[in-house]
């Protein structure tokens, strides 16, 4: 039974990335599928423009939710700088709407 971290969806959202990169989610499908569909539910709560979320924080979310099927545009996430090398944490911005 995989076990959902109510007080911080980001921990829980990374340990769901970690277990499907690791090959063993089919053994925690139905617990991933609930947790996933109430994280994305609650996304914008999650990813609050008043919370500092580095790149690689929404890249995991990102992934985590288009690997399950859900319709996540990759219009959601934006950057304020057109190098990629350039990017800092402080640069990433998301878009609900």
């Amino acid at each position: 039974m995989l076990v959902a971290s109510a007080s911080d969806p980001i921990a829980n959202m990374h340990l769901i990335h970690t277990l499907c990169r690791s090959g063993v989610a089919h053994h925690f499908q139905n617990e991933i599928e609930k947790q996933l569909a109430h994280h994305f539910m609650t996304l914008s709560e999650i990813i609050d423009d008043d919370k500092d979320h580095d790149l690689h924080t929404i890249a995991v979310i990102f992934q985590a939710f288009r690997l399950h099927g859900y319709n996540m545009s990759s219009d959601a996430i934006s950057t304020g700088t057109k190098d990629p090398m350039q990017l800092s944490h402080n640069d990433v911005e998301i878009n609900f709407g």
